[in-house]
């Protein structure tokens, strides 16, 4: 009897759980009630022994997992919703596509030089009178004739060569006027002055003083 209640001791001190402790509470007194019925002789030793055995197994039997709240598992995340872009950023694919105003385009124009008005018999005659036929002798002509017959001033090479084109019958090329005018330059036969501009010095042929003299 004393091994028994030793071991109910032992368990005792090893349970945690109030409800265990008030359990073996109840064994202790049913132990002690069984003693007292081995003292007035009611149980014999082995059924006070099988009685406290079942006793302290269902005491001490295992506790059955306390099954807490049910945890309920969060939906797997699935793809992220799309992403949606308020009016002033999205592109409707249906939606006509803007177009830029057309602005016109500048069109670079070359500057053309201002010819001098033909005068009828004017310079074709005067080069035909003084003899002039190929073309440096035509452009020191033309400046004769632009500087004492129409008395100007100064000329810009532009108006020198167009003069020239009113009787040439062969275009000449573009470095064959600059050639030859470069070398009314040289001789001294006509002077630059600023601005792009020109005129016969007194040293140039084809004068009409010259003309009526001859």
């Amino acid at each position: 009897m004393n091994r028994l209640l030793a071991e109910t001791d032992h368990q005792m001190d090893d349970l945690e759980s109030s409800t265990r402790r008030s359990a073996i509470s109840h064994l202790r007194a049913a132990v002690a009630a069984r003693k007292a019925d081995f003292a007035f002789g009611t149980l014999d030793n082995k059924d006070e022994d099988n009685v406290y055995r079942n006793d302290l197994a269902e005491v001490v039997k295992p506790r059955r997992p306390v099954s807490g709240p049910v945890r309920r598992e969060r939906p797997a995340e699935g793809a992220p919703a799309p992403l949606k872009l308020v009016p002033a950023q999205r592109i409707d694919a249906d939606a006509p596509a803007r177009t830029a105003p057309v602005r016109p385009r500048r069109v670079a124009t070359a500057a053309v030089p201002v010819a001098v008005a033909p005068v009828d018999g004017g310079f074709a005659n005067f080069a035909a009178e003084m003899g002039a036929v190929k073309l440096p002798e035509l452009l020191e002509a033309a400046a004769a004739y632009m500087s004492f017959v129409e008395g100007l001033d100064q000329f810009s090479r532009p108006q020198l060569m167009n003069t020239v084109r009113q009787v040439e019958k062969e275009e000449f090329s573009r470095e064959d006027g600059l050639r030859s005018f470069g070398q009314l330059l040289r001789t001294g036969k006509i002077h630059k002055l600023d601005g792009g501009r020109f005129r016969a010095s007194k040293d140039i042929g084809y004068q009409p003083d010259n003309r009526a003299a001859g």
